[in-house]
């Protein structure tokens, strides 16, 4: 391992990796204003993983071999088994990340759906350093900055992936107007307004197609007006080793 990565000390916990703050190596590999394609581009494979690593773009691959959501790990089994029999599905993406990433292997039919945050987008500097130090949800939340990271690690990885991603704020993010009824067949909720977002995109979800939705109940309380939303519906929940994802299937 080089220096620039001795420099990083990750803890582990559920899969999810959290650097050391504070370093000049992670200003500097945070700093979207600085990185473009061809400086990544011209990386070791090593140093892009590092720089991966030090903008939270999806959690680490060791156990999967690949960037897989922030879900619990049951719900990433089911998925990993799940997508690549089921390619070329139609996915609405509620927070884009590493839902976004690992989804991108298995269809090119996906929409997502991200907040600009912008309390946390006007709190960085100059530079588009993250200055709110947020590690406790990525420092890639900060608003465009969050899908900025995406895109430009995508252009490296899938250059030839047509990134569908639009942000929206308050009702016209959770309101899914835009979109058919009985259209997708796949939906992730991972981000803002879970609940609304949830009850909103019941009706958008094809017969047999699947909604997740995610921390529950730390982020998130499935309340009754939600289980009613879904009544009829199967699910699956699980919080083993952390958060839980829930997934339910639209009869």
């Amino acid at each position: 391992m080089n220096q620039r990565a001795e420099n990083m000390l990750f803890t582990t916990q559920r899969g999810y990796t959290r650097p050391t703050e504070g370093t000049e190596y992670m200003r500097i590999k945070r700093n979207i204003g600085y990185w473009t394609k061809e400086k990544l581009q011209a990386l070791s494979p090593e140093e892009l993983e590092e720089w991966r690593i030090a903008n939270r773009i999806g959690p680490l691959p060791d156990r999967y071999g690949q960037i897989v959501p922030w879900f619990n790990p049951d719900a990433i089994d089911w998925l990993i088994d799940y997508l690549p029999k089921n390619k070329g599905l139609k996915v609405l993406d509620f927070g884009c990340g590493g839902t976004t990433i690992f989804t991108s292997n298995y269809t090119d039919n996906m929409i997502s759906i991200d907040h600009p945050t912008t309390e946390w987008f006007d709190d960085t500097t100059s530079e588009g350093v993250c200055a709110c130090e947020c590690y406790c949800v990525s420092p890639a939340r900060c608003g465009r900055i969050r899908t900025d990271k995406i895109k430009l690690w995508m252009s490296v990885v899938n250059p030839e992936y047509n990134l569908d991603i639009r942000l929206r704020t308050g009702e016209s993010y959770y309101s899914c107007d835009e979109f058919e009824d009985n259209y997708f067949d796949l939906i992730y909720i991972d981000g803002e307004y879970r609940k609304q977002t949830f009850i909103n995109s019941l009706s958008k979800l094809k017969s047999g197609g699947w909604i997740f939705i995610d921390n529950v109940p730390d982020q998130i309380k499935f309340d009754q007006e939600m289980i009613n939303a879904a009544e009829g519906w199967e699910g699956f929940k699980s919080t083993k080793e952390g958060p839980g994802t829930w997934w339910f299937q639209k009869p």
